[in-house]
């Protein structure tokens, strides 16, 4: 679902529509969605900074607003003064809040996060899902999860299961449903 939504698959039947407008045909520069890969894709000739500036630096943004807006995104991951180090000596978790910055940074029309948490520890989990509700301020963000917990602050969660749709609904729900489908199972 997130591929076709990104444009890097079309659909065998159907469209995909954002406000209004059926973009199924829209190249993927062409949609400003944001895109973060659960394989990061970090380039690791770049450092830290360069990594998160690149979308930036791609719209011809200034070298002086891409080094103010690169450290404001490292603050909002909790890795300020990592701007300089190199990617390489970079953990799973770290390399992970890279991209979360510079998916962010590039501020799209909306947020395609692919297990943006998985290779955090539960606190940092918990932590980048309040940065990222927040600094979404508004914004459609659809993120792949294989923890129910990682979605606790979206409005509205849907359970794929082999690509066919089996729950719908705000988190609170689902929680309540899993519980009850674990009593049924448990007598």
């Amino acid at each position: 679902m997130l591929r076709l939504i990104a444009g890097l698959e079309r659909p065998d039947q159907g469209s995909v529509h954002w406000d209004g407008e059926d973009i199924t045909n829209t190249p993927i520069h062409l949609r400003d969605f944001g895109l973060m890969f659960q394989t990061f894709a970090l380039f690791p000739h770049r450092t830290v900074g360069q990594n998160v500036a690149f979308g930036l630096e791609m719209h011809g943004v200034g070298r002086d607003d891409q080094r103010r807006r690169v450290t404001e995104a490292l603050t909002w991951v909790g890795m300020d003064g990592f701007a300089d180090r190199s990617i390489d000596g970079l953990s799973g978790g770290e390399k992970q809040r890279v991209g979360i910055a510079r998916t962010l940074l590039k501020n799209p029309r909306i947020l395609l996060l692919d297990e943006a948490t998985s290779a955090v520890d539960p606190a940092t989990e918990v932590r980048l899902g309040r940065a990222l509700a927040a600094l979404s301020r508004g914004r459609t963000s659809v993120t792949i999860a294989h923890r129910l917990s990682t979605a606790q602050s979206a409005d509205r969660v849907l359970v794929f299961d082999a690509g066919a749709l089996v729950e719908d609904g705000p988190h609170e729900d689902l929680l309540a449903r899993a519980g009850l489908y674990a009593r049924m199972y448990a007598a």
